[in-house]
């Protein structure tokens, strides 16, 4: 710097690394928050399409005099068993994609070849199953509360 040359340091280098780390972050926070959006959508959008094929089969359950609140919890716990199945399945899949991953990394881009990819400490499996009950249950609520309130002649007459 006396000489009056432009220097960077290892600090100056690894805070610029850090704030484009940042930015990456945010951003992928951005997509990942998007996807479950869409998700969330998609799920709410095909139970309302079984609320519709179904709406016979409640009407009948409301005709015979089954309350609105257990409509709604008996779907919603049908819900919750899709979302556990799927969540085990999608937990499982990405588990193997990871694996894949961590094995080829090194071949696909040769500056990776000795980072190590693994899935984390902690009970993944449980917490992924658990969003994907709570994420399906919640999707599932509002058609629930729609087959709930069916108006009964309406749908006897479809």
């Amino acid at each position: 710097q006396n000489m009056g040359l432009v220097v960077e340091s290892q600090q100056d280098v690894a805070a610029k690394t850090n704030s484009a780390l940042e930015i990456i972050d945010k951003f992928s926070y951005l997509v990942i928050g998007i996807l479950l959006f869409i998700t969330v959508i998609s799920i709410f959008n095909s139970y309302l399409n079984i609320v519709y094929v179904r709406s016979y089969n409640f009407s009948l359950k409301r005709i015979i005099g089954v309350s609105k609140f257990r409509i709604i919890i008996e779907f919603v716990l049908e819900s919750a068993i899709v979302g556990t199945i799927l969540g085990a399945i999608g937990f499982f899949i990405g588990d193997r994609l990871l694996s894949f991953t961590a094995l080829k990394i090194g071949q696909w881009i040769p500056a990776l070849r000795n980072i190590a990819l693994t899935a984390g400490t902690g009970n993944l499996f449980s917490l992924s199953i658990l969003f994907s009950i709570v994420i399906s249950s919640l999707s599932a609520l509002l058609p629930a509360i729609f087959a709930s309130n069916m108006n009964l002649f309406a749908a006897s007459r479809k």
